[in-house]
């Protein structure tokens, strides 16, 4: 069973897709049951993590019946769709002006140019998302080439990791040893804290939003899709839209489910608390099960600490939690 958005397999006792956080069906209807098209999914392994990536192709690279050129602006020329959701397309491209070098292409859908409230909406996120991955600059954030309009619509150039996702990877390997878990961790706290810093709040950290990329022997987290962000102080305008979500089920934090535009930084130390949970027990943060984690009580003392109801009562800033995992690391 797959969810009908990111294809992502489900189980299926899960009420929500731990990625895109699509509400699942009973039972889950496969793609094919609702459009009448026929997916091809591809099989794909890094030779350097060894993990399985789904990658999605469909004739003509279409998406809901839309075909996108294959050559953007006179430079970018499309190779492959490496994933689709409800909002945007991503492709793998070619720059054909700087030496053919890979980057990653994400076009929102043409359906969301129709100019309906909604499609301005999704819109303004859209562009959020480019303005804010541009402003910066670190080693565990995606970096952003360019972004842009064309006669089909928005998007965004972005460097190509060829890792996959901490989703594709966790799929694979079930549980991540605790050494390895910490460090992926670490990256994104890194990544995060440089965020904050920028009053920068993320409100979507969850596996399928941090990809992995090779750096010799070592694994690099990379923060992508900050769509959802905002500033924790003046700045962009928050969008919320009905059934768009803002943050995804099992990650996001109790008060920005109540109140998703005035939330602080501790709503990503909350949701990256259920990710350490789900790498190292293997299971699905929906409830958190601490007996999982008994053999382990300094880890479980800062999973709990994250996971606390109350934001005051969570790590300070991201980079106490990041003393507390060196220590772990020790």
């Amino acid at each position: 069973m797959k969810c009908v958005k990111c294809e992502i397999e489900l189980a299926e006792t899960w009420k929500h897709c731990p990625s895109c956080g699509t509400v699942c069906s009973s039972p889950v209807l496969k793609k094919d049951e609702i459009s009448g098209k026929t997916t091809v999914v591809a099989e794909k392994k890094s030779k350097n993590l060894g993990f399985r990536t789904e990658i999605l192709k469909e004739d003509s690279l279409k998406r809901d019946n839309e075909a996108f050129n294959t050559i953007i602006d006179d430079r970018y020329e499309i190779e492959d769709t490496i994933g689709c959701g409800g909002f945007a397309v991503v492709f793998k491209a070619k720059d054909k002006k700087l030496g053919n070098r890979t980057v990653a292409i994400k076009r929102l859908l043409k359906k969301y140019l129709e100019g309906k409230d909604e499609c301005l909406q999704v819109i303004a996120r859209f562009q959020r998302e480019s303005s804010v991955i541009a402003s910066l600059n670190h080693r565990n954030v995606v970096t952003v080439y360019d972004c842009n309009t064309d006669e089909e619509g928005y998007y965004i150039v972005m460097e190509y990791i060829s890792g996959g996702t901490l989703r594709d990877y966790l799929n694979s390997k079930g549980v991540i040893p605790l050494e390895e878990a910490l460090n992926i961790v670490k990256g994104v706290c890194q990544g995060l804290s440089y965020a904050h810093r920028k009053n920068l709040i993320h409100r979507d950290i969850k596996p399928s939003n941090i990809m992995l990329s090779i750096e010799g022997n070592n694994i690099v987290p990379r923060i992508v899709d900050f769509g959802l962000a905002r500033l924790n102080s003046e700045g962009f305008s928050d969008v919320s839209i009905t059934g768009l979500g803002m943050g995804t089920p099992f990650y996001v934090s109790p008060e920005q489910r109540r109140d998703a535009k005035n939330v602080n930084h501790t709503t990503d130390i909350y949701s990256l608390g259920k990710v350490l949970y789900e790498l190292v027990t293997g299971e699905i943060p929906d409830n958190v099960d601490y007996k999982l984690l008994a053999q382990n009580p300094s880890l479980s003392e800062i999973i709990l600490k994250c996971l606390k109801t109350h934001p005051e009562e969570r790590f300070f800033s991201i980079d106490e939690m990041i003393t507390e995992i060196d220590k772990l690391l020790t």
